[in-house]
């Protein structure tokens, strides 16, 4: 049924409003009450919260997670641990506890309806996951029962922390006993030691490139680093047999340093892979932390590998 408002051209406005008013009142009044107050006859509905949380079982997350890896007979063995860890389990709780001490976001707590939040074992071990395969912040969601915008915050937080709470003692200078000993294995292996050099104590040696005599030892670089006397640049097309042969020893010298990145891209696969991270502060901070376990895993693995 349409209804329009007459036109005023032929009657008074007292009439007209009149004429109107009567009409709005037999629309309102001839309706069903469905028109009005809809909500009046559906059941009422409770809305689910961001992210449907209210469905994700976090405390099945955390006792799974316990029975697998931390309890008294786990289930995955040391072994499968340190594959999937990339540490030994004391040194992982060893981090964990220090930086649940230093931030209390990592520490487990109570909700305003109760319920236990996440424990700092799933959060620790979502960030672990994430530096060493290099995966997506919601690819463990499954089974640790994290969100992925809490996966992200705890990766920034956590290297945050390890660096605060170990950078001091694994991002420091070598000791002295530990000087020696990287000093010596260089001897055997025959690199110079670039500090000698600095300050002019380097043994005398005399040998020449490309025309230019030199009385000091030298540094195999390649052609990003600066024109300083002690860095040698490779030859990039070498032509003689002996061009061929010095650029082929100087490769080859040159890719123990990149050995040893790979080793730390081995086992933390989040250096390797497309950056999961747009700020520049935290990419510095997840590099550090990496450098940082990294020393630690090897301070702690090195007893066991120096009497094998």
């Amino acid at each position: 049924m349409m209804y329009s408002r007459p036109s005023s051209s032929s009657s008074s406005s007292s009439s007209n409003t009149e004429e109107y008013d009567q009409l709005v009142d037999e629309l309102f009044t001839y309706q069903p009450p469905t028109f009005l107050m809809p909500q009046t006859l559906s059941q009422p509905t409770t809305k689910t919260p961001r992210g449907g949380t209210n469905r994700r079982d976090r405390e099945m997350g955390h006792a799974r997670l316990f029975n697998d890896y931390f309890s008294d007979n786990p289930v995955y063995n040391t072994t499968q641990f340190r594959r999937r860890f990339r540490m030994q389990r004391p040194l992982f709780l060893r981090i964990m506890n220090k930086v649940v001490e230093g931030d209390v976001y990592f520490q487990q707590r109570r909700d305003a309806a109760g319920r236990l939040g996440l424990s700092p074992l799933q959060k620790c071990t979502v960030v672990i996951r994430m530096l060493a395969y290099g995966m997506a912040a919601d690819a463990v969601d499954e089974y640790v029962r994290i969100s992925q915008s809490t996966a992200r915050v705890a990766l920034q937080r956590f290297c945050a922390e390890v660096i605060d709470q170990f950078g001091t003692e694994y991002m420091r200078n070598p000791t002295t006993d530990e000087l020696a000993r990287i000093l010596h294995q260089n001897e055997l292996r025959g690199f110079p030691v670039f500090d000698e050099v600095l300050h002019g104590r380097a043994p005398p040696v005399n040998f020449t490139v490309n025309g230019h005599e030199y009385n000091m030892a030298y540094y195999l670089a390649d052609d990003i680093y600066l024109k300083w006397a002690t860095f040698v640049q490779g030859i990039t097309y070498p032509q003689l047999q002996k061009d061929k042969m010095s650029a082929d020893h100087q490769a080859d010298a040159r890719k123990d340093v990149e050995r040893a990145f790979g080793v730390l891209q081995a086992r933390f696969a989040i250096i390797r892979k497309p950056s999961l991270a747009y700020d520049e502060d935290i990419l510095r901070d997840i590099m550090k932390a990496c450098i940082i376990m990294h020393n630690m895993i090897v301070e702690d693995e090195w007893p066991q590998l120096h009497s094998s």
